[in-house]
């Protein structure tokens, strides 16, 4: 027998997630349905479950739990604006469970438009079973709807509530709830202890049309309470959902092995700035496509042979063998980062190793992240006919190389190859390869290298013509100079480099210019920004490429003008590349290919369209934002075309923000049904700080 629901659920209240609910999207206005579901997470993992969940629930401010609340919220494609959507929360839970190694072969899903009593009843039976075979994971959810003030015999609807269900009385009609926002039900306030609630279920009465729904109104159950009578609103049962989960999903059942998830079509996952650990094996003819801030961490095997897709954030994997990411093609894109994690082992694997496959570097760019100090080798590419490239680079894409030991150890301890000969290989010019690839090392500024290439030992370090060795009026155009200390260009001089480093050195120059790169169409050139400055009359990239790097320290401010005259002295240093000058300190003709951001560090790209992606200090806090910056969880080529939103409270598609949090009489609310206390609306309750001053106006009878 499992252990009592009502005792072993948790009441967890979906606005409380960190002070005032700012560690969920929206202050978890819209999540109810995330996290009725974590609650019920939660109660199978008290009962045995520990994949799911942990075995025991720390409160709201439990980085665990705002994690788990994130990361279900994201797969249910829930928005912090319209709430969640059937099809998305049914979507959402399989992949969490796949993701969890329970698959499909160890549960059944029980899903209706029109729950009753006698429904929820029978779905709920194995729970409190003296014998059960399943333990049932279940929601439902009711429309809000009140009577139309301008259409006869019409109920209008104002969006929806998702609960979790615990137990049936049939002999009372009634069922004992969670309800992560308990206001909207009863006149209590918005806090654990206002759970379980028991409410009685009826029928609805008859004669009525009801908005979204095709039955007439007397075939729909509701929710009856004092204050929902009180309000004129009628609560009408419109979904249910239950997955009978098997006992033998049980970790502690002898033989328990995880059930391989199996993804056959493009898995699109948005972990919602949380982490979602996957300790399934996955097979399939499909690929992941990770999107959305936080990780997807991947703990098995992998034997998918779709693309596979880094459109931001993180995929991660902690095997150390074998193909992590799958055999087929890889792509980093918007600042996605592909990182391989070990806990020391040394790591021996292959990257998009299949036959033709390749890695691709998206437009917006991303990581390859060797995570610690450990040995690492790593195989990129499928191409062996000494023709076909193994690194594909679209339009403006950039990749950096991050590894863990180091740049020191990078072609050392840490070797990143690419397979085949010949044209397989990255192409090596004056020393480097094209400086849209590039390494970051290990120091807390980030700071950039160029990269060079060999069969024996993959990518490593750039020899540099250091600037203590050569005066930058003397070096070669082929060099690939480093510039350490004060170097003075002389006057009217243009000297011009390879590429170009700045490692805490200064170059000046009033009216001298310096060339980077061939300057030539179709090239690229390279200046890195490892602190230090520049300060010349121009510095140009000709009709090549440009792509600028700078570290946690060296960034648009150090590239100025400093001239006598004080008009002038400020302004931004003449930055020549395409077409014609661009002024470079405020980063509005550049774009922006992130590494990830993760300490201030990035490359820019300088282009002919002059397109913004954004600059240094902003992106470092909106990496996984600029492509789906109001994405929300609905994903690519999605459609909110399902017929119930289960957004929380009233119609909640337009949300107050934070000029008006502490002016609580100002705060206005659409489609307000008469005689509907302020306590249960939106703004105002999910803030714990007004329901305390609600309940201090109440006791003064202000209420």
């Amino acid at each position: 027998m499992w252990k009592d629901p009502i005792k072993s659920t948790p009441s967890i209240i979906q606005t409380d997630f960190g002070p005032f609910g700012q560690s969920l999207p929206g202050d978890g206005e819209a999540y109810c349905g995330p996290t009725s579901m974590v609650m019920g997470l939660y109660w199978l993992s008290a009962n045995g479950f520990t994949q799911v969940a942990p075995v025991v629930y720390n409160g709201e401010d439990d980085p665990v739990a705002i994690n788990l609340e994130r990361v279900v919220a994201g797969l249910m494609r829930t928005s912090s604006e319209s709430g969640s959507f059937v099809d998305g929360m049914t979507s959402g839970m399989a992949d969490y469970l796949s993701a969890c190694g329970i698959g499909p072969d160890l549960y059944n899903l029980a899903s209706t438009s029109n729950p009753d009593l006698a429904w929820l009843a029978d779905q709920l039976a194995p729970n409190v079973s003296e014998s059960p075979q399943t333990i049932v994971l279940a929601n439902f959810a009711v429309g809000w709807y009140s009577v139309s003030q301008t259409t006869k015999e019409y109920m209008e609807n104002d969006g929806g509530h998702v609960l979790a269900p615990l137990t049936v009385n049939l002999t009372g009609d009634t069922i004992t709830i969670n309800n992560a926002f308990p206001a909207s039900f009863e006149n209590v306030p918005n806090l654990p202890s206002s759970n379980p609630q028991t409410v009685q279920i009826a029928q609805m009465p008859s004669g009525w049309t009801l908005e979204n729904l095709p039955l007439p109104s007397e075939d729909y159950s509701q929710v009856v309470t004092d204050a929902l009578t009180g309000w004129g609103v009628y609560a009408v049962l419109w979904q249910g959902q239950a997955w009978a989960i098997s006992q033998s999903a049980l970790p502690s059942t002898s033989g328990y092995e995880p059930s391989t998830w199996t993804i056959n079509q493009p898995k699109v996952i948005n972990t919602n700035g949380g982490t979602l650990t996957v300790v399934a094996p996955i097979s399939g003819l499909g690929g992941l496509h990770k999107y959305g801030e936080g990780t997807l961490l991947l703990t098995n095997t992998n034997q998918l042979i779709g693309h596979n897709t880094v459109g931001a954030g993180t995929l991660a994997s902690t095997r150390t063998s074998g193909t992590p990411f799958g055999s087929f093609r890889v792509t980093v894109t918007n600042g996605g980062i592909l990182e391989l994690r070990s806990d020391g082992a040394t790591v021996d694997v292959q990257i998009a190793s299949g036959s033709l496959a390749t890695f691709v570097i998206g437009s917006t760019g991303g990581a390859l992240q060797l995570s610690g100090s450990g040995n690492y080798r790593v195989v990129i590419g499928g191409n062996d006919d000494g023709t076909l490239t193994n690194i594909v680079r679209n339009s403006g894409g950039t990749l950096v190389i991050v590894p863990g030991g180091g740049m020191a150890q990078l072609g050392l301890t840490q070797q990143v190859f690419v397979a085949g000969t010949g044209a397989n290989l990255p192409i090596i010019m004056n020393g480097i390869v094209a400086p849209y690839i590039l390494g970051e090392d290990d120091d807390a500024a980030s700071s950039g290298k160029f990269l060079t290439y060999s069969p024996s030992g993959g990518f490593a370090s750039a020899a540099t013509v250091s600037s203590t060795d050569v005066s930058i009026n003397d070096v070669p155009a082929d060099a690939v100079y480093e510039v350490v200390d004060s170097q003075a260009v002389e006057s009217g001089g243009v000297p011009q480099v390879a590429a170009l480093e700045v490692n805490g050195g200064a170059i000046t120059g009033g009216d001298a210019s310096i060339l980077v790169g061939s300057q030539a169409s179709g090239d690229a050139a390279g200046l890195i920004m490892n602190g230090g400055s520049i300060a010349t009359a121009s510095l140009s990239f000709g009709a090549a490429e440009g792509l600028i790097y700078t570290n946690a320290t060296g960034g648009p401010d150090d590239l100025r003008s400093r001239h006598a005259d004080p008009e002038r002295r400020q302004q931004p240093h003449a930055f020549r590349s395409d077409q014609g000058q661009w002024g470079y300190a405020d980063c509005r003709r550049y774009r922006w290919i992130s590494n990830g951001c993760r300490r201030g560090a990035g490359i820019l790209r300088g282009d002919a369209g002059g397109r913004r992606h954004g600059d240094r200090r902003d992106c470092c806090r909106r990496v996984g934002h600029t492509v789906h910056e109001r994405w929300d969880g609905l994903g690519p080529g999605h459609h909110c075309s399902d017929r119930h939103r289960f957004a929380c409270s009233r119609r909640h598609a337009t949300r107050e923000r934070n000029n008006q949090r502490d002016h609580l009489d100002q705060r206005h609310h659409p489609v307000r049904p008469a005689g509907w206390p302020d306590h249960v609306h939106r703004r105002d309750h999910y803030d714990r700080r007004r329901e305390l001053l609600l309940a201090a106006a109440e006791a003064r009878g202000r209420c």
